[in-house]
């Protein structure tokens, strides 16, 4: 697949993603939905208007070097502690563009309308699976570095169990958000 179609395959999820963001947010204004006990969980530093980020008027960068660097120094980090390295595709890829532009609006590794991230994945079923998120790191050497200060987080880094893995890192008003997933067979 050449770049330019990568980049418009990009963009059509991405604006695919946004008008799903648009639409959740607008049903769960009135609160979790019916029979859902999950809590979600919002940053302490975020203002009331946070909340009332209008998704059309979105604009954010995919910073696909920066994504492509993160999976880089991971598999080096796998590599020193003797463990293969993680693959990667598109589906993977794509799992985590959706969940970047999500995280922009709700920090959360429970999805926008409360379902479990899984259901933003469109590939081969698959029952373990794992993310991790970061907002406001500049570089994927920080970025790594502060999952491995988490003791979760650097267990999914090192599992031997995860095999695939996907990486997006996007740029809005200053600030970067990043996702890794992470899938077993």
């Amino acid at each position: 697949m050449t770049s330019r179609a990568r980049k418009i395959k990009f963009n059509v999820v991405f604006r695919a993603a946004l008008f799903l963001t648009a639409v959740l947010i607008a049903s769960s204004c009135s609160g979790s939905p019916a029979g859902n006990a999950t809590e979600y969980s919002r940053d302490p530093d975020a203002s009331a208007s946070d909340s009332a980020v209008d998704p059309a008027e979105y604009i954010g960068t995919l910073d696909e070097e920066m994504s492509g660097e993160l999976i880089l120094l991971t598999n080096a980090l796998r590599n020193s502690n003797d463990l293969a390295p993680f693959e990667t595709n598109e589906d993977m890829a794509d799992w985590a563009r959706v969940r970047a532009a999500e995280i922009v609006f709700s920090f959360d590794h429970v999805r926008i309308d409360g379902s479990d991230i899984i259901t933003a994945y469109r590939g081969e079923s698959h029952t373990k699976y794992y993310s991790a998120i970061a907002r406001g790191y500049g570089q994927p050497e920080n970025i790594l570095s502060a999952w491995m200060t988490l003791e979760h987080q650097r267990n999914n880094l090192l599992s031997s169990e995860f095999t695939h893995v996907g990486a997006a890192c996007m740029w809005h008003e200053g600030m970067c958000y990043c996702v890794m997933v992470f899938l077993c067979p």
